[in-house]
């Protein structure tokens, strides 16, 4: 099940006027049919028109010697919408042998949603994940380009939603015949109109105990006692102890290409229902010592059945941002990182210490490139037949008076794509690739001051999260 490819050639090819490196719904593609190998007809017909499906294949093997193929389609743009086709030429042509080629411009607006026509043709509603009826389908926003493969134990998948423009040249008389081109165009889906002013951070709090006689004041560098020991080892009720919650706040929305730092939040609230009298007032020290944040990315594409029962296929990858290098080249800079202690201390923000920046094509962190993926990250979506969503994953450990505790979580997350002011500073460069701005992204940054020009105009993180605070997040147990 391939996607389209692009053919172009002599007899016809398509040239695009300005070639973004992907366009948005609402663009309009600029460009022109050309032929340049010789022609001579009485009367030729030229027309050019865009295309846009999502395609969906699960081959699953049925013992030794049998298999089966699932196939989904959803055609996403009709050939009923006459500004989708047009006709650009109509005539008489001649190409000499050795002339100029002959070209014809056009101009094809890309539509913001799916056409209700086209989307539900030989569907059944039962095996989509969006309905299907005329109303919503016209107000449902047109996905983006996807493409997804893989190949599972007995099974494998392959999906994609895919968007093209096809040419034709029909000759009548003399050299009669018919020519075509193709050409895919990437198609992203639309965003916010400026950054976001809130990752709506997700807060959670882990109770944890630490046991150990260091805590006491003026034992901190003291030499053990064997029998001192053997208590701590075993958990004697005698030895003091400290309880307290870290506090861990991470993003449950984050948008690609954003200018402002990731946040991620630690804070420390001791807990004097789970403190001996000893360290009610002693205060302790707890450093942030290693930090590890991934993202799973999870993949389903679904196909109908002869039965018109869904059939699906599960897929995940980890995806490495980069924050557990960065975090220990952090920790080479400084020391130690401690965690502010107090239910009205500052949080430590290690996202805006290490400048992280998840962007749909790398990840940077102190202004450089930490993680350059092998193709662009994807917003979470859903679209007929394909879903994609995220999880943010994290792993920490904590330090308290030469005592290691280990804490990890895990929530959802919403990626959401480039703003459109964002989307708008790629601009395509002398080789029709995309080029960054310099002063986007802290691509190439080489101090400190270089991310901090973007981040003026927007809220301050404690801003931002006083409108999506959670109040009972921090209270509850561990």
């Amino acid at each position: 099940m391939p996607a389209t490819e692009s053919r172009n050639g002599p007899n016809l090819s398509i040239r695009l006027t300005d070639s973004p490196p992907e366009y948005a719904p609402g663009d309009v593609i600029l460009g022109h049919v050309v032929r340049g190998a010789q022609v001579v007809a009485a009367r030729a017909i030229v027309s050019v028109r865009l295309y846009g499906r999502c395609k969906s294949k699960i081959h699953r093997q049925k013992g030794s010697n049998s298999s089966v193929t699932y196939r989904g389609r959803f055609n996403l743009l009709s050939q009923q919408q006459n500004d989708l086709f047009q006709k650009i030429f109509e005539g008489p042509v001649h190409v000499p042998a050795r002339g100029p080629a002959a070209q014809w411009p056009f101009a094809i607006p890309i539509p913001t949603h799916p056409d209700p026509r086209s989307v539900p043709v030989g569907n059944d509603p039962s095996c989509s994940y969006l309905p299907l009826d005329a109303s919503p389908v016209s107000t449902q926003p047109l996905p983006g380009s996807f493409s997804f493969a893989d190949t599972g134990f007995h099974s494998r998948a392959q999906a994609f939603v895919e968007y093209w423009l096809e040419a034709e040249m029909r000759r009548v008389g003399g050299q009669h015949g018919i020519d075509t081109a193709t050409l895919p165009v990437a198609v992203r889906a639309l965003s916010t109109p400026g950054p976001i002013a809130s990752f709506q951070p997700r807060a959670d709090a882990r109770l944890i105990t630490v046991a150990t006689l260091r805590m006491v004041p003026g034992m901190e560098g003291a030499e053990l006692t064997f029998k001192q020991k053997a208590a701590m080892f075993f958990g004697s009720s005698k030895i003091p102890r400290y309880g307290f919650r870290l506090q861990v706040a991470m993003p449950a929305v984050i948008q690609l290409d954003h200018p402002t730092p990731l946040p991620l939040l630690f804070r420390v609230v001791p807990d004097r229902a789970h403190t001996s009298d000893i360290l009610h007032d002693v205060p302790q020290v707890v450093c942030l010592t290693s930090l590890r944040v991934e993202l799973e990315a999870y993949t389903e594409v679904l196909c109908p059945t002869s039965f018109n029962n869904p059939n699906r296929y599960n897929q995940s990858e980890t995806i490495n941002v980069g924050v557990e290098g960065a975090f220990f080249q952090l920790l080479r800079q400084q020391g130690l990182v401690v965690i502010p202690s107090g239910a009205s201390a500052e949080f430590l923000n290690v996202g805006e210490h290490i400048r992280l920046r998840l962007g749909a094509r790398h990840t940077s962190v102190f202004g450089r490139t930490a993680v350059r993926g092998s193709s662009p990250l994807q917003a979470t979506f859903t679209t007929y037949n394909i879903k994609r969503w995220y999880a943010l994953q994290w792993k920490a450990t904590v330090d308290v008076a030469g005592e290691t505790e280990r804490v990890r979580g895990e929530h959802t997350v919403q990626l959401l794509a480039p703003s459109e002011e964002q989307a708008a500073r790629f601009k395509p460069g002398a080789s029709g690739t995309a080029v960054l701005q310099r002063a986007e992204f802290g691509a190439g940054e080489s101090s400190a001051t270089g991310a901090a020009g973007s981040e003026k105009t927007l809220p301050s993180y404690q801003e931002a999260m006083k409108d999506t605070e959670r109040p009972s997040s921090f209270d509850g147990g561990g």
